[in-house]
């Protein structure tokens, strides 16, 4: 048999392969972009676990409308000119491929603004290469929104080889992982269609309250932070084989029965989540002198900083494996600092029996006595029902509504004076808002003055903040344009109807004067307002009619607080 070229699409597929084992492996590669683009914020959305639809959204730095072109191009990053490069990378990403891989077995869409920029623009990628027709303006909030669609839709032989039923946990684990070493980030996952949300971390959350969310209180509360600070008598001994430190958060000897499953030990490595089988093996050989035989595995974190010019992180083509010089002595640095620590808790460790007095064993056949027990214990438990497990601040309303395409014709758009559309005529996605940047015209008008005092006036402070910090649970009735939000505990149900009144009626007075301008036909070039009030025209008269409500009890809440 002669030997032959692969044609190039095979090699990418074989390539794409090698990197995108499962949607697991590719949200971790976005989840890293983002990170590098110095996120603060990252939501991500999936269907059917991650094969029909994975997306992650970020307030990042976002990519430039010119890097387009090459953006799902092999082997294109910003991260690396060179490769000694290499040697002293602080970043994830390095050889350009995730995006590259990614278009080359599923359908990739990418929406991005940058901070600068007054509209976002989208477009659509296959086998690497943008599909030109498709780059349009659109609107957009600051950052990236990367949409993967039929993950391996062309690898059937993939799809059938994953077991779908276990990504949703796979996800949650790399999510729950980049949450913990990553505070300062928030992180949402939700799945569409479904009301609630699967996981919620907020930015300003410590790394064991982190830990608390993702693992439960079960594991958080028996751990305790664990760090080698390099000394100064140290520092050279430690600087010449590359380690700087180590920080995380350890299982104390308090072992707790309740633990039933083995949790895998969470490495980082300069940031980059690796699995190392040396390491692990010697952690659970240390835990062994002090932990009951049979016991969980107990919860390990650690951040480890090293020298990166001894460590290779060109290893594995997922980057889940990294080399590093010197490992037997940097593991027996972390492995003796941890005996020394276990064992000065080990004098003070304590276990969690259930022991009986004689005396407790006698009356605790009275049936006063099992009342008084069952107050006392009931005073002690976690209460489940009693804690708020959602946050009004990472999701926005319009996440639950259904997602359009929305396309838009460059060539009918007027221009600036560079010749780009002028963002005032971008017709937006529902989840995604322009917010241009113009001087705020002060309104002395003593009619708009007098109407806003009024609505200060009459407004209610508790019902304003329910509204400033409620989440949106979803249409109960639309006939009767009915819809509950939740606020801490307590389920409301709502007129939204009413309420849009009253919030378009503050809008009005709040952004008197500041509105913008559309201009309608002007020249030929502007939008068309048959167009525009046509559906108007053709709408159902009860589903328009709201405004015999602008009487009610609604009108003192000062909404404004919430559309702010």
């Amino acid at each position: 048999m002669s030997i032959k070229k692969l044609d190039p699409d095979v090699i990418n597929k074989i390539a794409a392969g090698e990197i995108i084992i499962s949607p697991t492996n590719a949200l971790k590669e976005l989840i890293e972009n983002s990170i590098d683009a110095s996120s603060k914020s990252i939501d991500i959305s999936i269907q059917n676990n991650g094969f029909k639809i994975l997306q992650i959204s970020d307030d990042g730095s976002g990519i430039k409308k010119e890097d387009y072109p090459i953006l799902c191009h092999r082997f294109t990053t910003s991260k690396i000119t060179k490769f000694e490069d290499l040697s002293e990378i602080d970043t994830f990403g390095f050889r350009g491929e995730a995006l590259s891989s990614i278009s080359h077995i599923a359908h990739l869409s990418v929406t991005s603004k940058r901070r600068n920029e007054d509209l976002a623009w989208k477009c659509q990628f296959e086998r690497g290469q943008m599909i030109d027709e498709t780059l349009k303006p659109s609107a957009g909030n600051q950052g990236t929104t990367i949409t993967v669609s039929d993950l391996f839709y062309n690898v059937p032989s993939r799809l059938r080889s994953l077991r779908q039923k276990d990504e949703f946990n796979k996800i949650f684990d790399v999510i729950g992982k980049y949450a913990i070493n990553n505070p300062g980030i928030a992180f949402s996952l939700r799945k569409i269609g479904d009301s609630r949300i699967a996981l919620v971390i907020k930015k300003d959350l410590n790394i064991k309250d982190r830990i608390r969310t993702i693992y439960t209180s079960i594991v958080s509360n028996d751990l305790i932070d664990f760090n080698i600070n390099v000394s100064a008598e140290d520092t050279d001994d430690y600087g010449k084989i590359g380690f700087i430190s180590c920080s995380g958060m350890v299982a104390n000897l308090n072992y707790s029965n309740q633990v039933k499953r083995n949790i895998q030990p969470i490495f980082f490595i300069n940031n980059r989540l690796v699995t190392c089988d040396p390491l692990k093996r010697s952690i659970d050989q240390t835990y062994s002198s002090y932990l009951p035989r049979g016991a969980s595995r107990p919860f390990v974190y650690l951040n480890i900083k090293l020298n990166p010019r001894i460590l290779d992180v060109n290893v594995h083509p997922t980057k889940s494996e990294v080399r590093f010089l010197h490992e037997e002595e940097i593991i027996n640095i972390i492995t003796l600092r941890l005996h020394e620590f276990l064992s000065k808790l080990d004098s003070s460790r304590t276990f969690k029996a259930n022991t009986f007095s004689a005396s407790q064993m006698n009356s605790a056949s009275t049936p006063s006595s099992n009342k008084h027990k069952n107050i006392l214990n009931s005073s002690l438990k976690r209460q489940e029902s009693k804690l708020v497990r959602i946050d009004s601040e990472q999701a926005r309303i319009t996440s639950f509504m259904s997602q359009k395409n929305v396309s838009l014709d460059t060539d009918k758009l007027p221009t600036d004076a560079d010749g780009n559309p002028n963002s005032s005529f971008i017709e937006g996605k529902d989840d995604v808002y322009i917010n241009n940047e113009r001087e705020v015209t002060k309104v002395e008008l003593t009619s708009i003055q007098t109407l806003k005092q009024l609505v200060d006036e009459n407004s209610h402070y508790d019902l304003t903040n329910i509204f400033a910090n409620l989440t949106y649970i979803g249409v109960i009735d639309y006939t009767k344009r009915l819809a509950a939000i939740q606020y801490d505990l307590k389920l409301f149900m709502v007129d939204y109807g009413a309420v849009c009144y009253e919030l378009f009626y503050q809008i009005g007075l709040s952004d008197f004067a500041n509105y913008g301008k559309i201009y309608l036909n002007k020249s030929g070039n502007g939008l068309n307002i048959k167009e525009i009030l046509s559906p108007i025209k053709s709408a159902n008269d009860a589903q328009i009619k709201m405004y015999p409500y602008q009487n009610t009890t609604y009108a003192s809440i000062k909404i404004q607080a919430a559309h702010k």
